[in-house]
C-alpha cells in the first residue's frame, strides 16, 4: 500500500531513525523520461526538482501538484545527461547540466538560452553551482580536471579541450602524492593525443578507464566554509582543496608546478586499498617476453605481468559529499565494490580551519601514511551493493544528518544510523538499480529516488508497519514488525535521540552563525567578557 504524495503533514519535519524504519514510496510516481534517469536535484526551497536522462532532457518539477511536470528543457547533450543543477537560489529557470558527450551546459528556461561549453577533453561526471556566486558553477570531468565557469566573462566555449575555465588539474600534482596508483599524465598529453574534432568524445570505453592519468568523478563544496571543495577522484584518492590558495582560471601558469598543484590541503585513501605487490620472484613469467618496460608501474622487468605492478586495489569512487549540516567537515564517501565511508579530516576541523596551522612551504605537510588514513575514518556503512553503475550517490540524511543513505544495485534504498552504522530501512524502489539520492532541502523526511527505470520516486515515513532486519539460518531476510519493534529496527532508537555527538570547533561554529546573519564580532565579545568573568570568579 502506498501514500498519496502530500507535502503538508505532521511528519514532515520527522528526522528520528524510527521515523526513517517508515519509509516508503508514495504515489504518484513521477512520469515523463524515456530513460534512465542519472540525476536529481531540488531547488534551495524544496519546492522544484531537476532530473537529467540518457533521453538528453531535463525536467523540472513540481512533486507536490496535481500535474508534477512544469517544463521538459532539451538540453543541447547528444549522449546521457550525468548531472543537472538549479544555478542560483533565486530563480528555478536556470539550469547547468553535464553529459557522457564531455559538453557542460548552461541554460535559461523562459526565454530560451543554451550555452555550451566544451572545454572538457572527455565525459563530465557532476557540475556544482557555486554558493558564493550566483554566476558562477564548476564541472570535473574523467580528463582529470575541475573547470570553473563565470557566466559574467563566457555564457559559451566552443572551443575543443582547452585550458581557459581549468581550476584544478589533479594530473598536474599527482606525482607528488606517494598514495596515488597512476602514472603521471597532465590534461595538455590528452589534448594533444586527440583529434582536433570532437569524435573522441563519442567513444565510449568502461566507464572509470581513463588509461592516461587520474579521473575526478565527485565534486562537493561545504555549505559554510564554501572556499573548502572536496575532490573524489577514481585513484581512490579524496581531495579536499582550499580555493583561496589557487589563482582564477585564465591566470594559472601551468608550466610551474606551484601554481598546477596549488590549493590542496587534504587527501584521504583507507588503508585497507592499500596492496603489497609481490617480488619479481612470486610473478609468474608471460608466455610473451615483449610487454614493454613502464618504470611508472614500479617495474622494468620483461615478461612480468604488469598488472601485478599495482600498490592499490581499485574502487572508484561514485560519490563524495561535504555533510550539508555544515557544523563539521565530514565527508561521506561511497566506493565502487567496497563500503560507504564517513571520514572526519585530521579528526576534526581546526587544521583546515586556521592557515596559521598549515605549513604550505612543506608540500609533504597533508601527505601521511595510508595506514594513518584510518584515523580519520568515522564509520563505515555496508549492506548495499555498489558495483554496476559509475552513479551511486550516497548522502546524508536529516536535518541534523543523523542518518546515511543510498543507492544499491539490487534496486533498493538503504538508510543507515549515522553514528551506529546499523541498517535502519531497505525499501525497493527500482526494477533493477538505484543510483540517484536526493534529499529535500526544506523537508527532511522527503526523498526523491532513481534509476534505471525512467520514472522518479519519492519517499516518505509515511508506512504503518516500520522495517527490521532479522537473519535467518538461510540467509537474509527482511521482514516487519507491527508496533515498529525488532533487533535492528527503528525501536532500538529513543525518538527524542539528537543523533551523534560531535564536537563542533569555534570557528566553524562562528561562520555558521555568521551565514545565518548573527552579527559573529558581538558573539565574540560577549565570549571573551565570559571568559574575563570566569577568571575573576577563579581569582576570588
Amino acid at each position: 500500500m502506498h501514500a498519496t504524495l502530500c507535502p503538508h503533514t505532521d511528519w514532515i519535519h520527522a528526522s528520528t531513525p524510527a521515523h526513517q524504519a517508515r519509509l516508503e514510496i508514495v504515489r504518484p510516481h513521477l512520469v515523463g523520461h524515456r530513460g534512465c534517469v542519472n540525476s536529481l536535484a531540488w531547488n534551495a526551497r524544496g519546492s522544484r526538482l531537476v532530473s537529467g536522462s540518457d533521453d538528453c532532457k531535463l525536467n523540472i518539477w513540481d512533486p507536490f501538484a496535481a500535474r508534477p511536470l512544469l517544463a521538459s528543457v532539451p538540453s543541447g547533450h547528444t549522449a546521457n545527461i550525468f548531472s543537472a543543477r538549479f544555478m542560483s537560489p533565486a530563480s528555478d529557470s536556470k539550469l547547468v547540466s553535464c553529459a557522457l558527450d564531455g559538453i557542460v551546459a548552461y541554460h535559461e528556461v523562459d526565454p530560451r538560452v543554451c550555452g555550451l561549453f566544451k572545454c572538457h577533453s572527455d565525459l563530465t561526471y557532476e557540475v556544482l553551482p557555486d554558493p558564493l556566486s550566483p554566476q558562477v558553477f564548476f564541472s570535473c570531468s574523467d580528463d582529470g580536471t575541475v573547470n570553473q565557469y563565470d557566466l559574467r566573462i563566457a555564457s559559451s566555449c566552443l572551443c575543443d579541450s582547452c585550458n581557459k575555465h581549468t581550476l584544478i588539474d589533479v594530473n598536474r600534482s599527482i606525482s607528488k602524492h606517494p598514495d596515488s596508483r597512476v602514472s603521471v599524465t597532465a590534461k595538455t598529453a590528452r589534448i594533444n593525443s586527440s583529434s582536433s574534432n570532437s569524435a573522441h568524445r563519442r567513444r565510449v570505453s568502461r566507464f572509470f578507464s581513463n588509461p592516461l592519468g587520474c579521473s575526478v568523478a565527485a565534486i562537493s563544496i561545504h555549505p559554510v566554509a564554501t572556499n573548502y571543495m572536496a575532490l573524489g577522484c577514481t585513484d581512490d584518492l579524496v581531495r579536499i582543496y582550499d580555493r583561496r590558495n589557487i589563482k582564477p582560471p585564465r591566470s594559472i601558469n601551468w608550466a610551474t608546478a606551484h601554481d598546477a598543484s596549488a590549493g590542496e590541503v587534504y587527501s584521504f585513501l583507507p588503508s585497507e586499498f592499500v596492496v603489497t605487490p609481490p617480488s619479481d620472484s612470486e610473478i609468474p613469467e608471460t608466455k610473451s617476453s615483449s610487454l614493454p618496460s613502464d618504470s611508472s608501474l614500479g617495474t622494468s622487468s620483461p615478461g612480468r605481468a604488469h598488472r601485478y605492478n599495482r600498490r592499490f586495489d581499485p574502487h572508484k569512487i561514485t560519490s563524495c559529499k561535504f555533510d550539508p549540516s555544515g557544523l563539521n567537515l565530514d565527508v561521506l564517501v561511497s566506493y565502487s565494490g567496497e563500503r560507504v565511508y564517513l571520514i572526519r579530516p585530521y579528526g576534526g576541523a581546526s587544521q583546515l580551519l586556521d592557515p596559521s596551522l598549515v605549513d604550505s612551504s612543506d608540500p609533504a605537510w597533508n601527505r601521511r601514511s595510508p595506514s594513518n588514513h584510518n584515523n580519520d575514518i568515522v564509520q563505515r556503512y555496508e549492506g548495499h551493493f555498489n558495483k554496476q553503475t559509475m552513479i551511486k550517490e550516497a548522502y546524508f540524511y536529516g536535518p541534523r544528518s543523523e542518518c546515511i543513505v543510498s543507492g544499491s544495485d539490487d534496486g533498493t534504498v538503504v538508510v543507515w544510523s549515522k553514528e551506529t552504522g546499523k541498517m535502519l530501512n531497505k525499501i525497493k524502489a527500482d526494477k533493477s538499480v538505484v543510483n540517484c539520492i536526493c534529499p529535500n532541502p526544506a523537508n527532511p523526511a522527503v526523498l526523491a529516488v532513481s534509476g534505471i527505470d525512467d520514472d522518479i520516486k519519492i519517499l516518505m515515513p509515511t508506512a504503518q508497519v516500520a522495517w527490521r532486519k532479522t537473519l535467518q539460518e538461510n540467509g537474509s531476510d527482511w521482514v516487519t514488525d507491527d508496533d515498529g519493534s525488532g533487533s535492528d529496527g527503528a525501536a532500538n532508537y529513543n525518538d527524542d535521540n539528537d543523533g551523534p555527538s560531535v564536537g563542533v570547533s569555534r570557528e566553524l561554529l562562528l561562520l555558521y552563525l555568521s551565514s545565518l546573519g548573527f552579527n559573529v564580532t558581538d558573539l565574540a565579545t560577549v565570549e571573551t567578557d565570559s571568559e574575563s568573568s570566569d577568571d575573576d570568579e577563579d581569582d576570588d
